[in-house]
């Protein structure tokens, strides 16, 4: 991996490339010229087996006329795989970097798998159009990183006006990108978003491999434009998409927000709206249970610090039951991850989602809420039907008592530990249990000396097989 934090003098360079007798970590002074061009050629030689490189504040190279020697020595590299560009704020250096290296796809290596311009500003002066033009030479694109690039919607406007005109661009669409970062920009969405997603996350046979999209922290508002944009987005690659990131923007978050945007994926396993302003009243006219699918491959769900209060999760769990009801299916769905912490919950929105909604928890985060009464949830702990699946539950900075945070926590490791089955298929005095299933009870407890302990006071009939009753 070359390293060029600087490309003037006083600043180094760093090689750790592999050699034949081992990895290597020399800091060798860099001129200008001289011993840029020597990382050029390195670049550019037909044995050389890098893969990375990352280029930080190279403005300069335009001053002592390296640009096209960096350009050309790109184009000849046959095995780099991952290219991260900063370039930091518009200047006319800036731009004739990006220029020389996307322009025409002339420089690009076609076997780049990542390419990062993450802190490169590409709003304005139609770079953004230029860059997305150059994709095109890229058949093996994976990953591709536009965060803190600075993106307006002007800018996207201007792209959707460009390819709307210029056939060439439209059918400059790669097909194998897997994960799209658009995070800490400044475009609002809309259509003209969809489409520059679109011209991204699809090939000109409208087929798609998109699967990790990131909108965080960016002014997307209101649901309606949300589902707006969503529902402009290709067919391919709405059925691709497994992980949503949309938090931290200005989405109006209500009930059945989740479910909203949601029923648009069928594959999608994370959805993440954390940092969104909840309100009391939907943005897109009134809920039609009919229209909502929470898809069964949902495992992680965020609502972290969306100012939530127990009347939202009450609505949701009603939205969820209402829509297994009308599939009319007995697969019960199971989110593996559910985040409501930094909210206004109390217990009442504990009892609700393990009673009321038809979902199986593995992990359930209430933290820095209101939940005070530590008996209701022993009550909804202690009960099979309801429980028996949550295996970490994080109460941290509510209300509760020390006494009550170890009891709740015995019942959660209990399930953690795989022994909560077995002891509950043998409750109670009449039910006579085989030592075979006792066995197998402390077995599973015995990294939880707690719940071991627990076992035997309850259960007299284990101490007489033991030999101490």
């Amino acid at each position: 991996m070359i390293w060029i934090p600087r490309i003037f003098l006083g600043i180094s360079a760093e090689d750790t490339s592999s050699s034949p007798g081992g990895s290597t970590s020399d800091r060798v002074p860099l001129h200008p010229r001289q011993q840029f061009r020597k990382l050029c050629d390195k670049i550019a030689a037909s044995d050389s087996d890098l893969q990375d490189l990352c280029l930080h504040d190279v403005v300069t190279m335009t001053q002592t006329g390296l640009l096209s020697v960096l350009g050309k020595s790109l184009s000849k590299n046959t095995h780099l795989q991952r290219l991260h560009l900063q370039l930091g704020e518009d200047t006319p250096a800036s731009r004739r970097i990006i220029h020389s290296l996307f322009r025409k796809s002339s420089s690009l290596p076609s076997s780049l798998t990542t390419l990062s311009l993450s802190g490169t500003t590409l709003g304005g002066k139609q770079l953004c159009c230029i860059v997305l033009e150059g994709l095109g030479s890229l058949p093996l694109l994976q990953c591709l990183d536009l965060s803190r690039c600075h993106i307006q919607d002007e800018d996207i406007h201007w792209f959707a006006l460009q390819m709307s005109k210029n056939k060439t661009l439209k059918s400059q669409r790669s097909s194998s990108l897997e994960q799209l970062n658009l995070e800490r920009n400044l475009f609002s969405g809309g259509p003209n978003l969809s489409a520059l997603i679109n011209h991204i996350g699809s090939n000109t046979n409208h087929a798609s491999s998109l699967r990790i999209l990131n909108l965080s922290h960016n002014k997307l508002t209101m649901d309606v434009a949300i589902l707006h944009m969503i529902s402009c987005l290709e067919l391919s690659l709405r059925k691709s998409l497994e992980e949503l990131d949309m938090a931290h923007n200005l989405v109006h978050i209500t009930c059945e927000t989740p479910l909203r945007i949601a029923e648009f994926f069928p594959s999608m396993r994370s959805l993440q709206l954390a940092g969104n302003a909840a309100t009391s009243r939907s943005q897109v006219g009134p809920f039609d249970p009919i229209r909502s699918n929470l898809p069964k491959t949902l495992k992680y769900l965020c609502l972290r610090g969306c100012n939530l209060y127990d009347e939202d999760i009450l609505l949701l769990a009603q939205a969820i039951r209402e829509e297994r009801c009308r599939v009319g299916t007995t697969s019960v769905p199971v989110l593996e991850r559910l985040d409501l912490s930094y909210n206004h919950l109390t217990e009442e929105s504990f009892v609700a989602l393990l009673c009321q909604s038809p979902l199986l928890m593995r992990k359930l985060n209430l933290a820095h809420n209101l939940v005070q009464d530590g008996s209701k949830v022993l009550g909804i702990l202690e009960e099979d039907n309801y429980s028996r699946d949550l295996c970490q539950l994080n109460l941290h900075r509510n209300r509760l008592s020390r006494t009550q945070v170890k009891r709740i926590a015995f019942w959660v490791r209990l399930n953690a530990s795989g022994a909560r089955h077995y002891l509950m298929s043998c409750r109670g005095d009449q039910v006579q249990a085989s030592l075979a299933v006792w066995t197998q009870i402390l077995a599973r407890a015995s990294r939880h000396p707690e719940v071991a302990y627990h076992i035997l006071v309850n259960h007299p009939c284990l101490l007489l097989w033991t030999g101490e009753g």
